[in-house]
């Protein structure tokens, strides 16, 4: 059945909704399961016991027809107000309207997840200038800006925010490495590596010739295990006679800047 259903607390406040199934949304409500969101309503629950609780259907509609039916009766009973809905429905002539309750779930949750570095504020790199390194480390762009990074590297939005913005970050898959200017190289990547323990930080294999090759997936746990364990984050290999160290630190184990042998 496809409708409006209506439901109704001890307290006598009403909680508005819609589904293409109401006889599985309700079966849903009395095992608790998808109505964590609904804050208002999932409180109720645990207060008074979902069995003590009033189920209606109120009106059956065509799906086109949901949300405007849905915006219709949260009005009608005032289910943001004083009722149990967080917030009134969008409709093609109405805008969303949230409860003052709902907008500090939001704020708390989204607070919460920039302090843990889980998400990162859009707008964080406006105004911040970069510096963009290749793999070895050598300097492509200086004193750049977020807009000119995207566009000089082809990158996507999302590559930026998840990647650029994100404290502690290489944009590794495509082996660059942009760091603020503020913050010294070295010092940038060697506390980023020890941060995330070489997860996901690609490691390269650097032969006396010169050459240099990414190390692959199969020996690179046991090798990142030993980088970690070093000094300068840096491995000799008497058996293969080669180097092995992070993304951005090839140059410097090539000139020799911080090998104590």
């Amino acid at each position: 059945m496809i409708g409006i259903y209506k439901i109704t607390s001890p307290n006598n406040r009403v909680y508005i909704g819609q589904s293409n199934n109401i006889k599985k949304r309700f079966k849903e409500y009395k095992s608790l399961n998808n109505c964590k969101g609904q804050i208002k309503l999932y409180r109720s629950f645990l207060k008074y016991g979902v069995i003590n609780h009033t189920f209606k259907i109120i009106e059956e509609c065509t799906v086109i027809k949901l949300n405007e039916k849905e915006r219709h009766w949260q009005e009608h009973y005032k289910c943001v107000e004083s009722g149990l809905n967080c917030f009134l429905t969008k409709t093609n002539e109405k805008p969303r309207i949230m409860s003052q309750e709902y907008k500090d779930k939001i704020k708390k949750t989204l607070l919460y997840k920039y302090k843990t570095k889980e998400i990162t504020c859009h707008n964080k790199g406006k105004g911040r200038k970069f510096n963009v390194y290749d793999y070895k480390g050598n300097i492509l762009y200086k004193n750049i800006d977020i807009e000119n990074i995207i566009i000089k590297l082809n990158l996507s939005n999302r590559s930026v925010i998840n990647n650029i913005l994100k404290v502690n970050r290489f944009l590794s898959q495509k082996q660059y490495i942009i760091i603020p200017i503020k913050n010294h190289y070295f010092d940038f990547i060697s506390n980023c590596i020890r941060l995330n323990k070489g997860l996901r930080i690609p490691v390269y294999q650097i032969f006396k010739s010169g050459e240099v090759e990414k190390c692959s997936g199969a020996s690179k746990y046991k090798i990142t295990k030993k980088l970690l364990n070093s000094k300068n984050l840096t491995y000799y290999s008497k058996k293969n006679k080669s180097y092995y160290t992070f993304i951005g630190l090839i140059n410097a184990v090539q000139k020799r800047n911080f090998l104590n042998n």
